[in-house]
């Protein structure tokens, strides 16, 4: 039951720095409309009435119409993912995943696994 435990916070705060992404940087408002951007050193976000986009530094830019999908990854097997289906994350070996029906899977990657919900 440690382990599970131990793995779940990883995982708890593997998907929270996915998701605060979008967060980190300067935020600023423009008042003649309802547009939104946010910088950091790397990343550029900036939401309009109906679209999102995403940049980066190096010129590679993605738009976020009726699809969002964030993936963040450290290359040593941990990482996180929200997109239109569900969120997703994993340390590796354990995995969470939020499902499109609001269901719960929690995976221990030694062969145990539950399904909550729906």
């Amino acid at each position: 039951m440690e382990f599970f435990y131990e793995k779940t916070m990883k995982l708890s705060l593997l998907t929270l720095m996915a998701l605060g992404l979008a967060a980190c940087g300067n935020s600023k408002t423009d008042s003649s409309d309802t547009s939104t951007s946010s910088s950091s050193d790397t990343v550029s976000v900036s939401v309009s009435d109906d679209s999102v986009e995403v940049s980066d530094k190096a010129g590679t830019s993605v738009n976020l119409d009726d699809t969002v999908d964030v993936e963040a990854s450290d290359g040593e097997g941990n990482s996180a993912d929200v997109n239109s289906e569900g969120i997703n994350a994993t340390d590796g070996t354990a995995s969470v995943s939020v499902n499109e029906d609001g269901s719960i899977s929690v995976n221990d990657g030694n062969g145990t696994s539950i399904n909550i919900g729906q």
